[in-house]
């Protein structure tokens, strides 16, 4: 009989009229919040909304007026009427049952578990079958289940983020049979673990080196990358190579071989790292900037022989310019853990994410992702950038470089410059 009551035609075709539908959704926001029947539920109610609360309430304005509504006095006429349900079945009718907000922390808190469980279980699975892998499996095993992903605390990946700790595992999983026979090239590691050549992120590629316990180049065969430059950097070899300031608008230098072959000089005030290539041909194109300082294209990522090219033409300063993201966020924190130093982000503060234009995802539940990712890079990301994870962290909402480079270059031009030059009032400071 509950069933059919709830169901009835009269009632649903009531909770869609606009009194109603007002009705419905602010009784549920204030029982929701623990709120007791007793109370009045206060807001202004319009003549005609009024109309259809008296409807099924009656004329009392004891119960129904302009202000509000009585719910325990509603609750009673609405007992009466034929439909005799209270008002917590009436909003069940209309979808719109009353969960309280610690309800709601308790179940997502169990989804949130059984995710965990379930990463668990996976990497589990992929760990069983090799050998090097079994203490790292105990350490998984005797984890806490927690609401959240979280590492071992003596896991030899030494990293705190699960993603960097997964695709160690699995990359490590994958490696210590194949180096029986041959020494596995960097992409085929990648494709067979990570299910795609270009997953890898530098930070991924240290833990698995700390996992594995053999450097990088010793573990894996690596084809050379390919570094796109624009501004102060020649290459020689008794002549000259190449030189990024006349090219036109950029040059592609080889990470490792201008490394072993010829010399590298950047006379650069320093390097400003660019996520994307609109962005990082806007800046050549655009703007004088590469006339002192070194514009280096990021491809959307770090390529592997990004770090080594770094530190061997060891700029004044590393500044970067990327999407407003976790991605982005990621891959200012994977240039520090790399350079082991600060890299100054530019163009990425919480304001311009707030006026940008945000992405339009292609799935409805996206921004979710992104919403876990900007909350754990509020805690662990780079101090510089933890504001605007934060941010994210509250929405899930992206904002490409390219959709803000024009309004936001000057004051990308402007960091810039104020980073030269408090470098420079330092150094005079400290000769006086």
């Amino acid at each position: 009989m509950t069933v059919r009551r709830i169901t009835d035609p009269a009632l649903l075709a009531w909770a869609k009229t606009p009194g109603g539908e007002e009705f419905c959704t602010k009784a549920q926001e204030k029982l929701a919040k623990g709120r007791k029947l007793d109370k009045w539920l206060r807001y202004k109610v319009s003549a005609t909304n009024l109309a259809d609360l008296r409807a099924l309430f009656g004329h009392d304005e004891g119960v129904v007026n302009a202000t509000g509504v009585q719910l325990r006095k509603a609750d009673t006429a609405l007992r009466r009427t034929r439909f005799s349900i209270g008002i917590h079945l009436l909003l069940v009718s209309v979808g719109k049952p009353v969960i309280s907000s610690q309800a709601r922390k308790r179940h997502q808190d169990r989804l949130n578990r059984l995710r965990v469980a379930e990463e668990r279980c996976l990497l589990w699975e992929v760990m069983r079958p090799v050998p090097q892998l079994d203490r790292e499996r105990h350490l998984l095993e005797t984890l806490d289940l927690g609401t959240t992903s979280q590492v071992p605390e003596c896991s030899a990946t030494v990293t705190k983020s699960w993603s960097t700790y997964e695709a160690a595992i699995r990359a490590g999983a994958y490696w210590y049979p194949e180096s029986l026979t041959h020494v596995p090239w960097e992409k085929e590691v990648a494709s067979n673990a990570l299910s795609g050549s270009k997953k890898w992120t530098m930070s991924q590629l240290q833990a698995f080196s700390r996992l594995v316990g053999t450097g990088l180049k010793e573990a894996m065969q690596w084809t050379d990358a390919l570094i796109r430059v624009a501004g102060p950097l020649t290459w020689t070899n008794q002549t000259p190579i190449a030189d990024a300031s006349l090219a036109t608008p950029w040059i592609d230098i080889p990470a490792q071989g201008s490394l072993e072959s010829g010399e590298l000089h950047c006379s650069a005030d320093g390097v400003l790292l660019v996520e994307n290539i609109t962005t990082f041909e806007h800046l050549r194109r655009n703007t004088d900037l590469t006339q002192t300082w070194l514009c280096v294209w990021l491809e959307g990522n770090i390529s592997k022989g990004l770090i080594p090219f770094l530190r061997h033409i060891a700029p004044r300063h590393v500044a970067a310019w990327c999407d407003l993201d976790p991605d982005g966020i990621e891959i200012v924190q994977s240039v520090e853990k790399g350079l082991e130093r600060k890299v100054v982000p530019v163009g990425m503060s919480p304001e311009i994410w707030t006026n940008g234009t945000k992405l339009a995802e292609k799935t409805p539940d996206a921004h979710l992702t992104w919403q876990r990712m900007a909350a754990e890079l509020a805690e662990t990301g780079p101090e510089s950038l933890r504001s605007l994870a934060a941010a994210i962290a509250i929405t899930g909402r992206r904002c490409e470089q390219e959709s803000i480079q024009f309004e936001t270059t000057p004051a990308v031009v402007q960091q810039l410059k104020q980073l030269v030059a408090g470098q420079s009032s330092s150094a005079e400071e400290g000769r006086g």
